[in-house]
């Protein structure tokens, strides 16, 4: 069984993580550092200033520390890169707020006094004690998800797509992800589609170095709309990809812009992940929709221009609250003395009752 020991590390020996899924948004790219790169200069020096981003929000803990020191209550997580290196799984916004204060102390913008600078010499740490490195990675973005999915301070949806799916790939089952991360099946279900599908396009030769985490909220949007998903794109499910290359790969150039055989470049067609939801509609308009497919520079509102809704053949709202309100004033005496007809009747209602909430159901997974 995985456990934590407790120790003691010099601060020089503390390495901050590049691949914290709290960089996902600032990242262009979504390639992992590798492991034995990690306590190189340049690799560190990036992980610094991007953690030091203002929406991490670090200046209010190097005020903190820089008034009273560093407080142990809340131990960093590590984990062994060998060598008495170790690697910050969890607490890369403190270390990166000792670490700044150090360097801004060693050029004079700050002023430590000698029992601050104690409190940062050495850190009290808890080391993630397992050999088998699989286990220690899995059990080190297992407790990333349990605090910053379902704890304090929650990461954004690809930042917790990551963590959903390296639990699956670890042969986790939903019902122990719902439990640990404390998130619902449903939502476990959008996080994995959502981020098979980006993996998808960041392994496409064509758009692969154009991925991004921000992509995210666009896949969430098509994966609502089974017309899109399943009828154009061909969404495999259980293996977690599009089917339909020359589709998925029209949906890729517009969400990033496109290129002709003359070398001409067209912007993004879809600037907006929620304008998403406007292609099931220009679909239903089958010339125009091939128009914007054909048509590089033919923009979304542009070729929706003309396009009419379909609307409902009845006002079934209406007849179903109409129907509702009779159902609800048939007697009992009346119930009591129903024949055989009667009772295939009601239950023919609830059939097709039955019918469109399934319907309804597939549409939101």
């Amino acid at each position: 069984m995985t456990t934590l020991r407790e120790s003691v590390v010099p601060v020089e020996s503390l390495y901050l993580d590049p691949n914290n899924p709290r960089f996902a948004d600032l990242q262009d790219r979504l390639q992992p550092i590798a492991p034995d790169r990690i306590t190189e200069q340049g690799v560190q020096q990036k992980a610094l200033a991007r953690i030091l981003d203002d929406r991490f929000e670090v200046s209010q803990l190097k005020d903190s520390i820089r008034s009273i020191g560093f407080l142990t209550v809340d131990r960093l997580v590590v984990t062994p890169l060998g060598g008495d290196k170790y690697v910050v799984i969890e607490g890369n916004r403190r270390l990166g707020a000792i670490q700044s204060l150090l360097e801004d102390h060693r050029n004079g913008e700050a002023d430590l006094t000698e029992a601050v600078q104690a409190s940062l010499r050495k850190i009290p740490v808890l080391v993630i004690d397992e050999p088998e490195l699989a286990k220690r990675e899995h059990f080190a973005r297992v407790l990333q998800g349990v605090r910053h999915v379902a704890g304090i301070r929650p990461w954004g949806p690809y930042q917790q797509a990551q963590v959903v799916a390296l639990m699956l790939d670890d042969g986790k089952d939903q019902a122990e992800i719902c439990e640990v991360l404390g998130l619902p099946k449903r939502r476990i279900n959008i996080l994995r589609r959502c981020f098979r599908a980006l993996e998808q396009m960041r392994k496409d030769d064509d758009y692969g170095d154009k991925a991004k985490p921000a992509q995210f909220s666009a896949f969430d949007e098509t994966f609502k709309l089974p017309k899109l998903r399943d009828d154009w794109l061909g969404w495999d499910d259980e293996n977690g990809r599009f089917v339909n290359e020359h589709e998925r790969k029209l949906l890729y150039s517009w969400l990033v812009g496109a290129e002709d055989e003359d070398g001409n470049k067209y912007p993004p067609k879809i600037n907006d992940p929620k304008e998403i939801r406007k292609l099931p509609q220009l679909m239903n308009d089958a010339v125009r929709f091939k128009q914007f497919c054909e048509n590089p520079a033919l923009g979304l509102d542009e070729a929706m221009q003309g396009v009419v809704g379909p609307k409902p053949a009845i006002p079934w709202r209406e007849y179903v609250q109409n129907l509702l309100s009779i159902l609800n004033q048939v007697p009992a005496v009346d119930l009591e003395s129903a024949n055989d007809a009667d009772e295939a009747l009601l239950k023919h209602v609830r059939e097709v009752c039955d019918r469109h909430l399934r319907i309804l159901a597939n549409s939101r997974t």
